[in-house]
């Protein structure tokens, strides 16, 4: 695997996908409702369906568009390119709340990843954090499944599941619903994810963006909700 940076064969790259798009990674992912909390309490998401539409529109408007791109580029861009990319990323967001949780999410992820594997390029990265508005998940993520030798397409459609599994997971807790009932949400998207990740591969910086203003207007009244379970 030349210019990965750590030496992974192919099998141990996809057991490594496995591992870093996980629920179980310690991102904080859990905390995180992403608005969909101001949706269940404004009894605008009450049942599966509800829930499915609201993923789909997530998955269409603003993760296809603009952070699984972000996934996409990050895994090629370098040094100032990444920062650039990154702090671009921030700007498109907003809602302070929206704007926390990817950087939060995304620097637990640096953290867990740098004790995991030391000395990359994002050991240096982690330096210029203090300095900028960086540290989103979406561009920390493509990066490391650059340095860890996972292939772009892998990297773009492990983030796009590990992001619909946590919007789910909130929705069984918040609305609620069953595991079965979730299980069967994230089996049906399956085609749309893939379809999804192709896109955002094809997509250039000019290309992103995101539109959706009910969810922006949502994550902002998050804050004043009377009682919350989620950060965001």
């Amino acid at each position: 695997m030349g210019g990965c940076g750590i030496g992974m064969d192919h099998d141990a790259a996809w057991i490594a996908l496995l591992h870093v798009s996980g629920s179980s990674f310690p991102t904080g992912g859990f905390a995180h409702s992403f608005g969909l909390e101001t949706y269940v309490s404004d009894a605008r998401v009450s049942s599966g369906h509800d829930l499915l539409n609201y993923v789909q529109t997530m998955l269409c408007c603003s993760l296809g568009t603009l952070d699984a791109p972000c996934v996409a580029l990050a895994y090629k861009y370098s040094g100032e390119e990444l920062s650039r990319l990154d702090q671009l990323l921030t700007a498109y967001r907003p809602a302070v709340e929206l704007r926390r949780a990817n950087q939060r999410m995304g620097r637990a992820f640096l953290r867990a990843f740098r004790e995991m594997y030391p000395g990359t390029e994002l050991d240096a990265y982690q330096g210029t954090l203090a300095e900028t508005s960086g540290g989103n998940y979406a561009v920390i993520f493509g990066k490391a499944c650059a340095i860890m030798g996972i292939a772009r397409e892998f990297a773009v459609s492990g983030f796009l599941f590990n992001s619909l599994n946590n919007l789910i997971q909130a929705g069984i807790k918040l609305i609620p619903l069953g595991p079965s009932e979730g299980h069967a949400i994230l089996f049906s998207l399956y085609e749309a994810v893939a379809a999804t990740a192709q896109r955002a591969l094809r997509m250039n910086e000019e290309e992103l963006g995101s539109f959706v203003p009910a969810l922006d207007i949502a994550s902002m009244k998050h804050e004043r909700l009377y009682t919350r379970l989620y950060m965001s």
